[in-house]
């Protein structure tokens, strides 16, 4: 919990009241990728690209990689919506953020 409030004591104190929007998650686990979309949400405009590099690296297992961490945020959230977007390669995903 302390290593997660300092990150985002340090993403607010870089983006200085601005919004994201493009957001490049490449960290291929299931917790990092959990909690860096905690940290960077409340930061994340309407209509964000959101990229996953290892989107289908633990084969979309919902337990594991960034597929995992993903599916367990979005799960805690009720108005997030990830549209996919589009897929560079066999692994990587892009999305469309919206916020109901």
């Amino acid at each position: 919990l302390e290593k997660f409030e300092e990150s985002q004591e340090k993403l607010e104190a870089v983006l200085q009241g601005k919004k994201i929007s493009f957001c490049h998650i490449d960290v291929d686990t299931f917790n990092p990728t959990y909690n860096a979309l905690r940290i960077v949400q409340p930061y994340l405009e309407q209509g964000a690209v959101v990229r996953f590099d290892d989107w289908r690296l633990s084969r979309c297992d919902p337990k594991e990689g960034e597929f995992g961490g993903a599916k367990r945020w979005l799960s805690e959230q009720n108005n997030i919506i990830l549209e996919p977007l589009c897929q560079d390669s066999w692994q990587d995903q892009s999305f469309i953020y919206h916020n109901k």
